[in-house]
């Protein structure tokens, strides 16, 4: 069988039956020496480009296709999928963007598993029952809680904690950990048993606990206004504004357009979420938590990177 070439050079893609004409793999394939000369990541800016042009149909067919190739890449682009479902109602084919939707969510649940299964596969192939996880900030409470540890996988090996079956739920990652041969990455040699075995509780400081919300908060507006912006533009297209992003602003400002869209959107059956308390400023943040500020516990302050929040240069960057 011949091998497949994920060079994206070595096609062309300048019209809708260049695209289409584009192979699909049928195996997994291994990435060029960089991965944004790989086809299925220049399908993905190319569509960029199209969509600028204003020919959303090749860019559709950029996206279409590069999600058709993605399973079979070692990367695995967990937006694409998202962003040819927004491409899909731009272009008023709502049925088509709930299939995509579908499928996006069921690889991003295959991707997740196929991860946990790689990194406790290249564990099982060292020798090795001990994994080491990432360190994530501004972290949840729960990442805060995992971060930096040494956890056994099995359970095992009684000096670390066992691996919890919930850590793949979060957005840490974990690597393979061998005793006697491995450094730990977050904190001295001769403290990994302590630092893995610290309390599990959030130990997370305010100015992080603060950071960590308002990017919750953000991610909860965002969605919501795409959820609101895309209603909008399916059920009420005469007084949608052109773009997502034009929405967004006129949203953020509360202008008069904004009030009369809402309005009508309400009367047609449109509920829009409460987030009054969602849109807060990095200035609101600091003013609740500068006075306030607490050191991380004694754990945190031995790991090598040392404290992860310049207060003097937070101050000047977000005042």
């Amino acid at each position: 069988m011949e091998k497949y070439d994920p060079l994206a050079i070595n096609y062309k893609m300048d019209t809708l039956e260049d695209i289409l004409s584009i192979p699909v793999p049928t195996e997994k394939f291994e990435l060029p020496d960089d991965f944004m000369d790989s086809i299925e990541y220049v399908l993905q800016r190319k569509a960029t480009e199209f969509k600028k042009e204003g020919d959303m149909e090749c860019a559709i067919a950029c996206l279409e296709k590069a999600v058709e190739i993605i399973p079979f890449s070692p990367m695995p682009y967990p937006d694409c999928f998202e962003r040819l479902e927004k491409y899909l109602k731009l272009n008023n084919q709502w049925d088509e963007a709930e299939e995509v939707s579908l499928e996006g969510a069921k690889q991003e649940k295959n991707f997740q598993n196929e991860f946990k299964n790689k990194v406790l596969s290249d564990a099982a192939k060292l020798g090795t029952d001990l994994l080491e996880a990432s360190y994530h900030e501004p972290a949840s409470a729960k990442e805060a809680m995992y971060r930096g540890r040494v956890f056994s996988i099995s359970g095992s090996d009684t000096r670390f904690p066992v691996l919890p079956e919930d850590f793949w739920e979060t957005r840490l990652s974990a690597c393979s950990f061998i005793w006697g041969i491995s450094e730990p990455l977050y904190c001295d040699p001769d403290r990994i048993i302590a630092f893995s075995n610290r309390p599990f509780i959030d130990n997370r400081g305010n100015i992080e606990k603060a950071a960590y919300e308002k990017y919750a908060s953000e991610m909860r507006l965002k969605k919501e206004t795409e959820k609101e912006y895309f209603w909008i533009l399916k059920h009420l297209p005469r007084i949608a504004p052109k773009s997502l992003n034009g929405y967004s602003r006129m949203k953020n400002s509360n202008s008069k357009n904004f009030q009369k869209i809402r309005k009508m959107a309400m009367e047609k059956g449109l509920e829009f979420a409460d987030t009054s308390k969602e849109n807060i400023s990095k200035k609101e943040i600091l003013r609740t938590c500068w006075g306030d500020y607490e050191m991380p516990d004694p754990y945190i302050l031995d790991i090598r990177k040392g404290p992860r929040y310049d207060l003097k240069k937070i101050k000047e960057d977000e005042l």
